[in-house]
């Protein structure tokens, strides 16, 4: 996800249809040459998970979806937010 402008991300809140999750999600924020990278490990449920980032401020948000729970490589993400401010 590129934004337009800075942006200082303090959550992400992700939704999986059960059985096509990750079990390891990279989250990689990064303004300019500087990367900063998060690993979450979301449960393989339906539920909303909400996990805290770091604060990193960003213009790039990056996903990377590891370890899938299907056997066929797919995922099925119903809900995703990337939950922060403006950067000043």
């Amino acid at each position: 996800m590129k934004f337009d402008y800075v942006v200082l991300p303090s959550a992400l809140s992700i939704q999986f249809q059960g059985g096509f999750s990750a079990k390891t999600v990279e989250v990689h924020l990064s303004c300019d040459s500087d990367v900063n990278t998060s690993v979450i490990h979301p449960e393989d449920n339906n539920s909303v998970q909400k996990f805290t980032l770091n604060g990193h401020q960003s213009s790039l948000v990056k996903l990377v979806f590891k370890d899938l729970t299907d056997f066929f490589g797919r995922i099925i993400i119903y809900k995703l937010d990337i939950l922060g401010m403006h950067s000043s």
